[in-house]
């Protein structure tokens, strides 16, 4: 059963809705990409962290899908990969979570 918490937007029992988990698992895929490019470009998350500039946690929490990235996070991941090739399809994938939403 998910919490129960209106005044933050949880479900009160069930599961969360078809939307929310869709988005979630888009969500998810563009992280297990974006992890992809990190590892093919040879670089730990800390080093790939200290390359963008980012905390550490930023890139942790966008390459397990707990944040959404912005198209300047996919720019600046695809140049930091080593992989600038990678940025429409990066786009493409972060157009489909906003499809998600509505």
């Amino acid at each position: 059963m998910a919490p129960c918490d209106p005044d933050r937007h949880l479900p009160c029992g069930g599961t969360v809705g078809e939307v929310s988990t869709d988005f979630q698992h888009a969500r998810v895929a563009l992280g297990a990409r974006l992890r992809e490019l990190r590892t093919d470009s040879g670089l730990t998350g800390k080093a790939f962290a200290a390359a963008t500039g980012w905390p550490a946690s930023k890139v942790s929490r966008l390459e397990l899908g707990k944040q959404t990235a912005s198209r300047t996070d996919l720019d600046t991941w695809a140049r930091a990969a080593g992989a600038p090739d990678a940025t429409d399809d990066l786009h493409a994938r972060l157009r489909a979570l906003d499809h998600h939403l509505r």
